[in-house]
């Protein structure tokens, strides 16, 4: 997953290529043998276990060419789930992420999907990252019966916000004034070229407010012992989220914890 404040030791001009390579040579390496593709998902018969990936920017009802430009559609990923859930040859369900998260829209109810199958006793459900699982997709994975992570993954920011752009006074010294005729008071709260007033920032940051309270109360339900000090945002390696009761431990890829099945 590309990340712009990464950390790089490396030639700039070899860049591309060297991910280009790192990225081959990992899915050769993580790519069991014996596995059979299904309805959104990889059956492994060998070790009774199903890998559904999340790999991508989460949405809700994502357009086909939003899919393409690598937004993951959470109302897919329940799908696969479910249908893993309902193959009697599965006995576990692994998620596999690479995501940084992405919008809320549908991510309560790819939680509770996960809660649902683990907590009903139908399959053992565990969330791995060899890369990033952030945001959204640690609220999703929050649920699961253990969540590992590589030492070197990014786990954690635990923490929502809603970007609003003011570009009032911009448009206004251009000479364009927008005007917004409606009918209730928090109606078109956020309009590009329209200033915002304290009652509608209140407004807004109270919702803001309450998804993160949702988020963090579903963390804590399953992370009693995480403080609210590490639920401000920030991301942690995968060998520190597993000190902090973040993650269940450090796994190096995805062979390496398939291997243990």
């Amino acid at each position: 997953m590309n990340n712009e404040h990464a950390i790089m030791a490396i030639k700039p001009a070899f860049v591309p290529q060297a991910q280009a390579m790192l990225a081959a040579v990992e899915n050769l390496a993580d790519v069991p043998q014996d596995r059979i593709s299904e309805n959104g998902y990889e059956y492994l018969p060998d070790i009774k276990t199903a890998v559904v990936a999340i790999n991508g920017v989460l949405g809700h009802k994502l357009s086909t060419a939003q899919k393409s430009y690598g937004g993951v559609d959470v109302v897919d990923v329940i799908d696969a789930i479910e249908s893993a859930a309902d193959n009697e040859g599965v006995e576990r369900i692994v998620l596999d992420i690479d995501s940084p998260g992405g919008s809320v829209g549908g991510i309560p109810e790819l939680a509770e999907t996960i809660e649902d199958v683990q907590r009903g006793g139908q399959k053992q459900i565990i969330a791995f990252t060899d890369s990033m699982m952030a945001s959204a997709a640690y609220w999703a994975a929050a649920g699961a019966n253990a969540i590992y992570a590589a030492p070197s993954a990014e786990v954690g920011s635990i923490g929502v916000y809603m970007p609003v752009v003011d570009t009032s006074q911009s448009l206004k010294e251009q000479g364009i004034n927008v005007e917004l005729i409606k009918a209730g008071k928090y109606k078109g709260a956020g309009f590009p070229g329209v200033a915002i007033d304290e009652d509608v920032r209140q407004f807004l940051q109270a919702e803001v407010s309450e998804t993160y309270d949702e988020f963090t109360s579903f963390v804590t339900k399953y992370r009693p012992t995480l403080g609210g000090d590490k639920m401000q945002g920030q991301t942690f390696s995968g060998k520190r989220a597993a000190q902090i009761g973040m993650t269940d431990g450090v796994k190096k890829n995805l062979n390496s914890l398939l291997d243990t099945f």
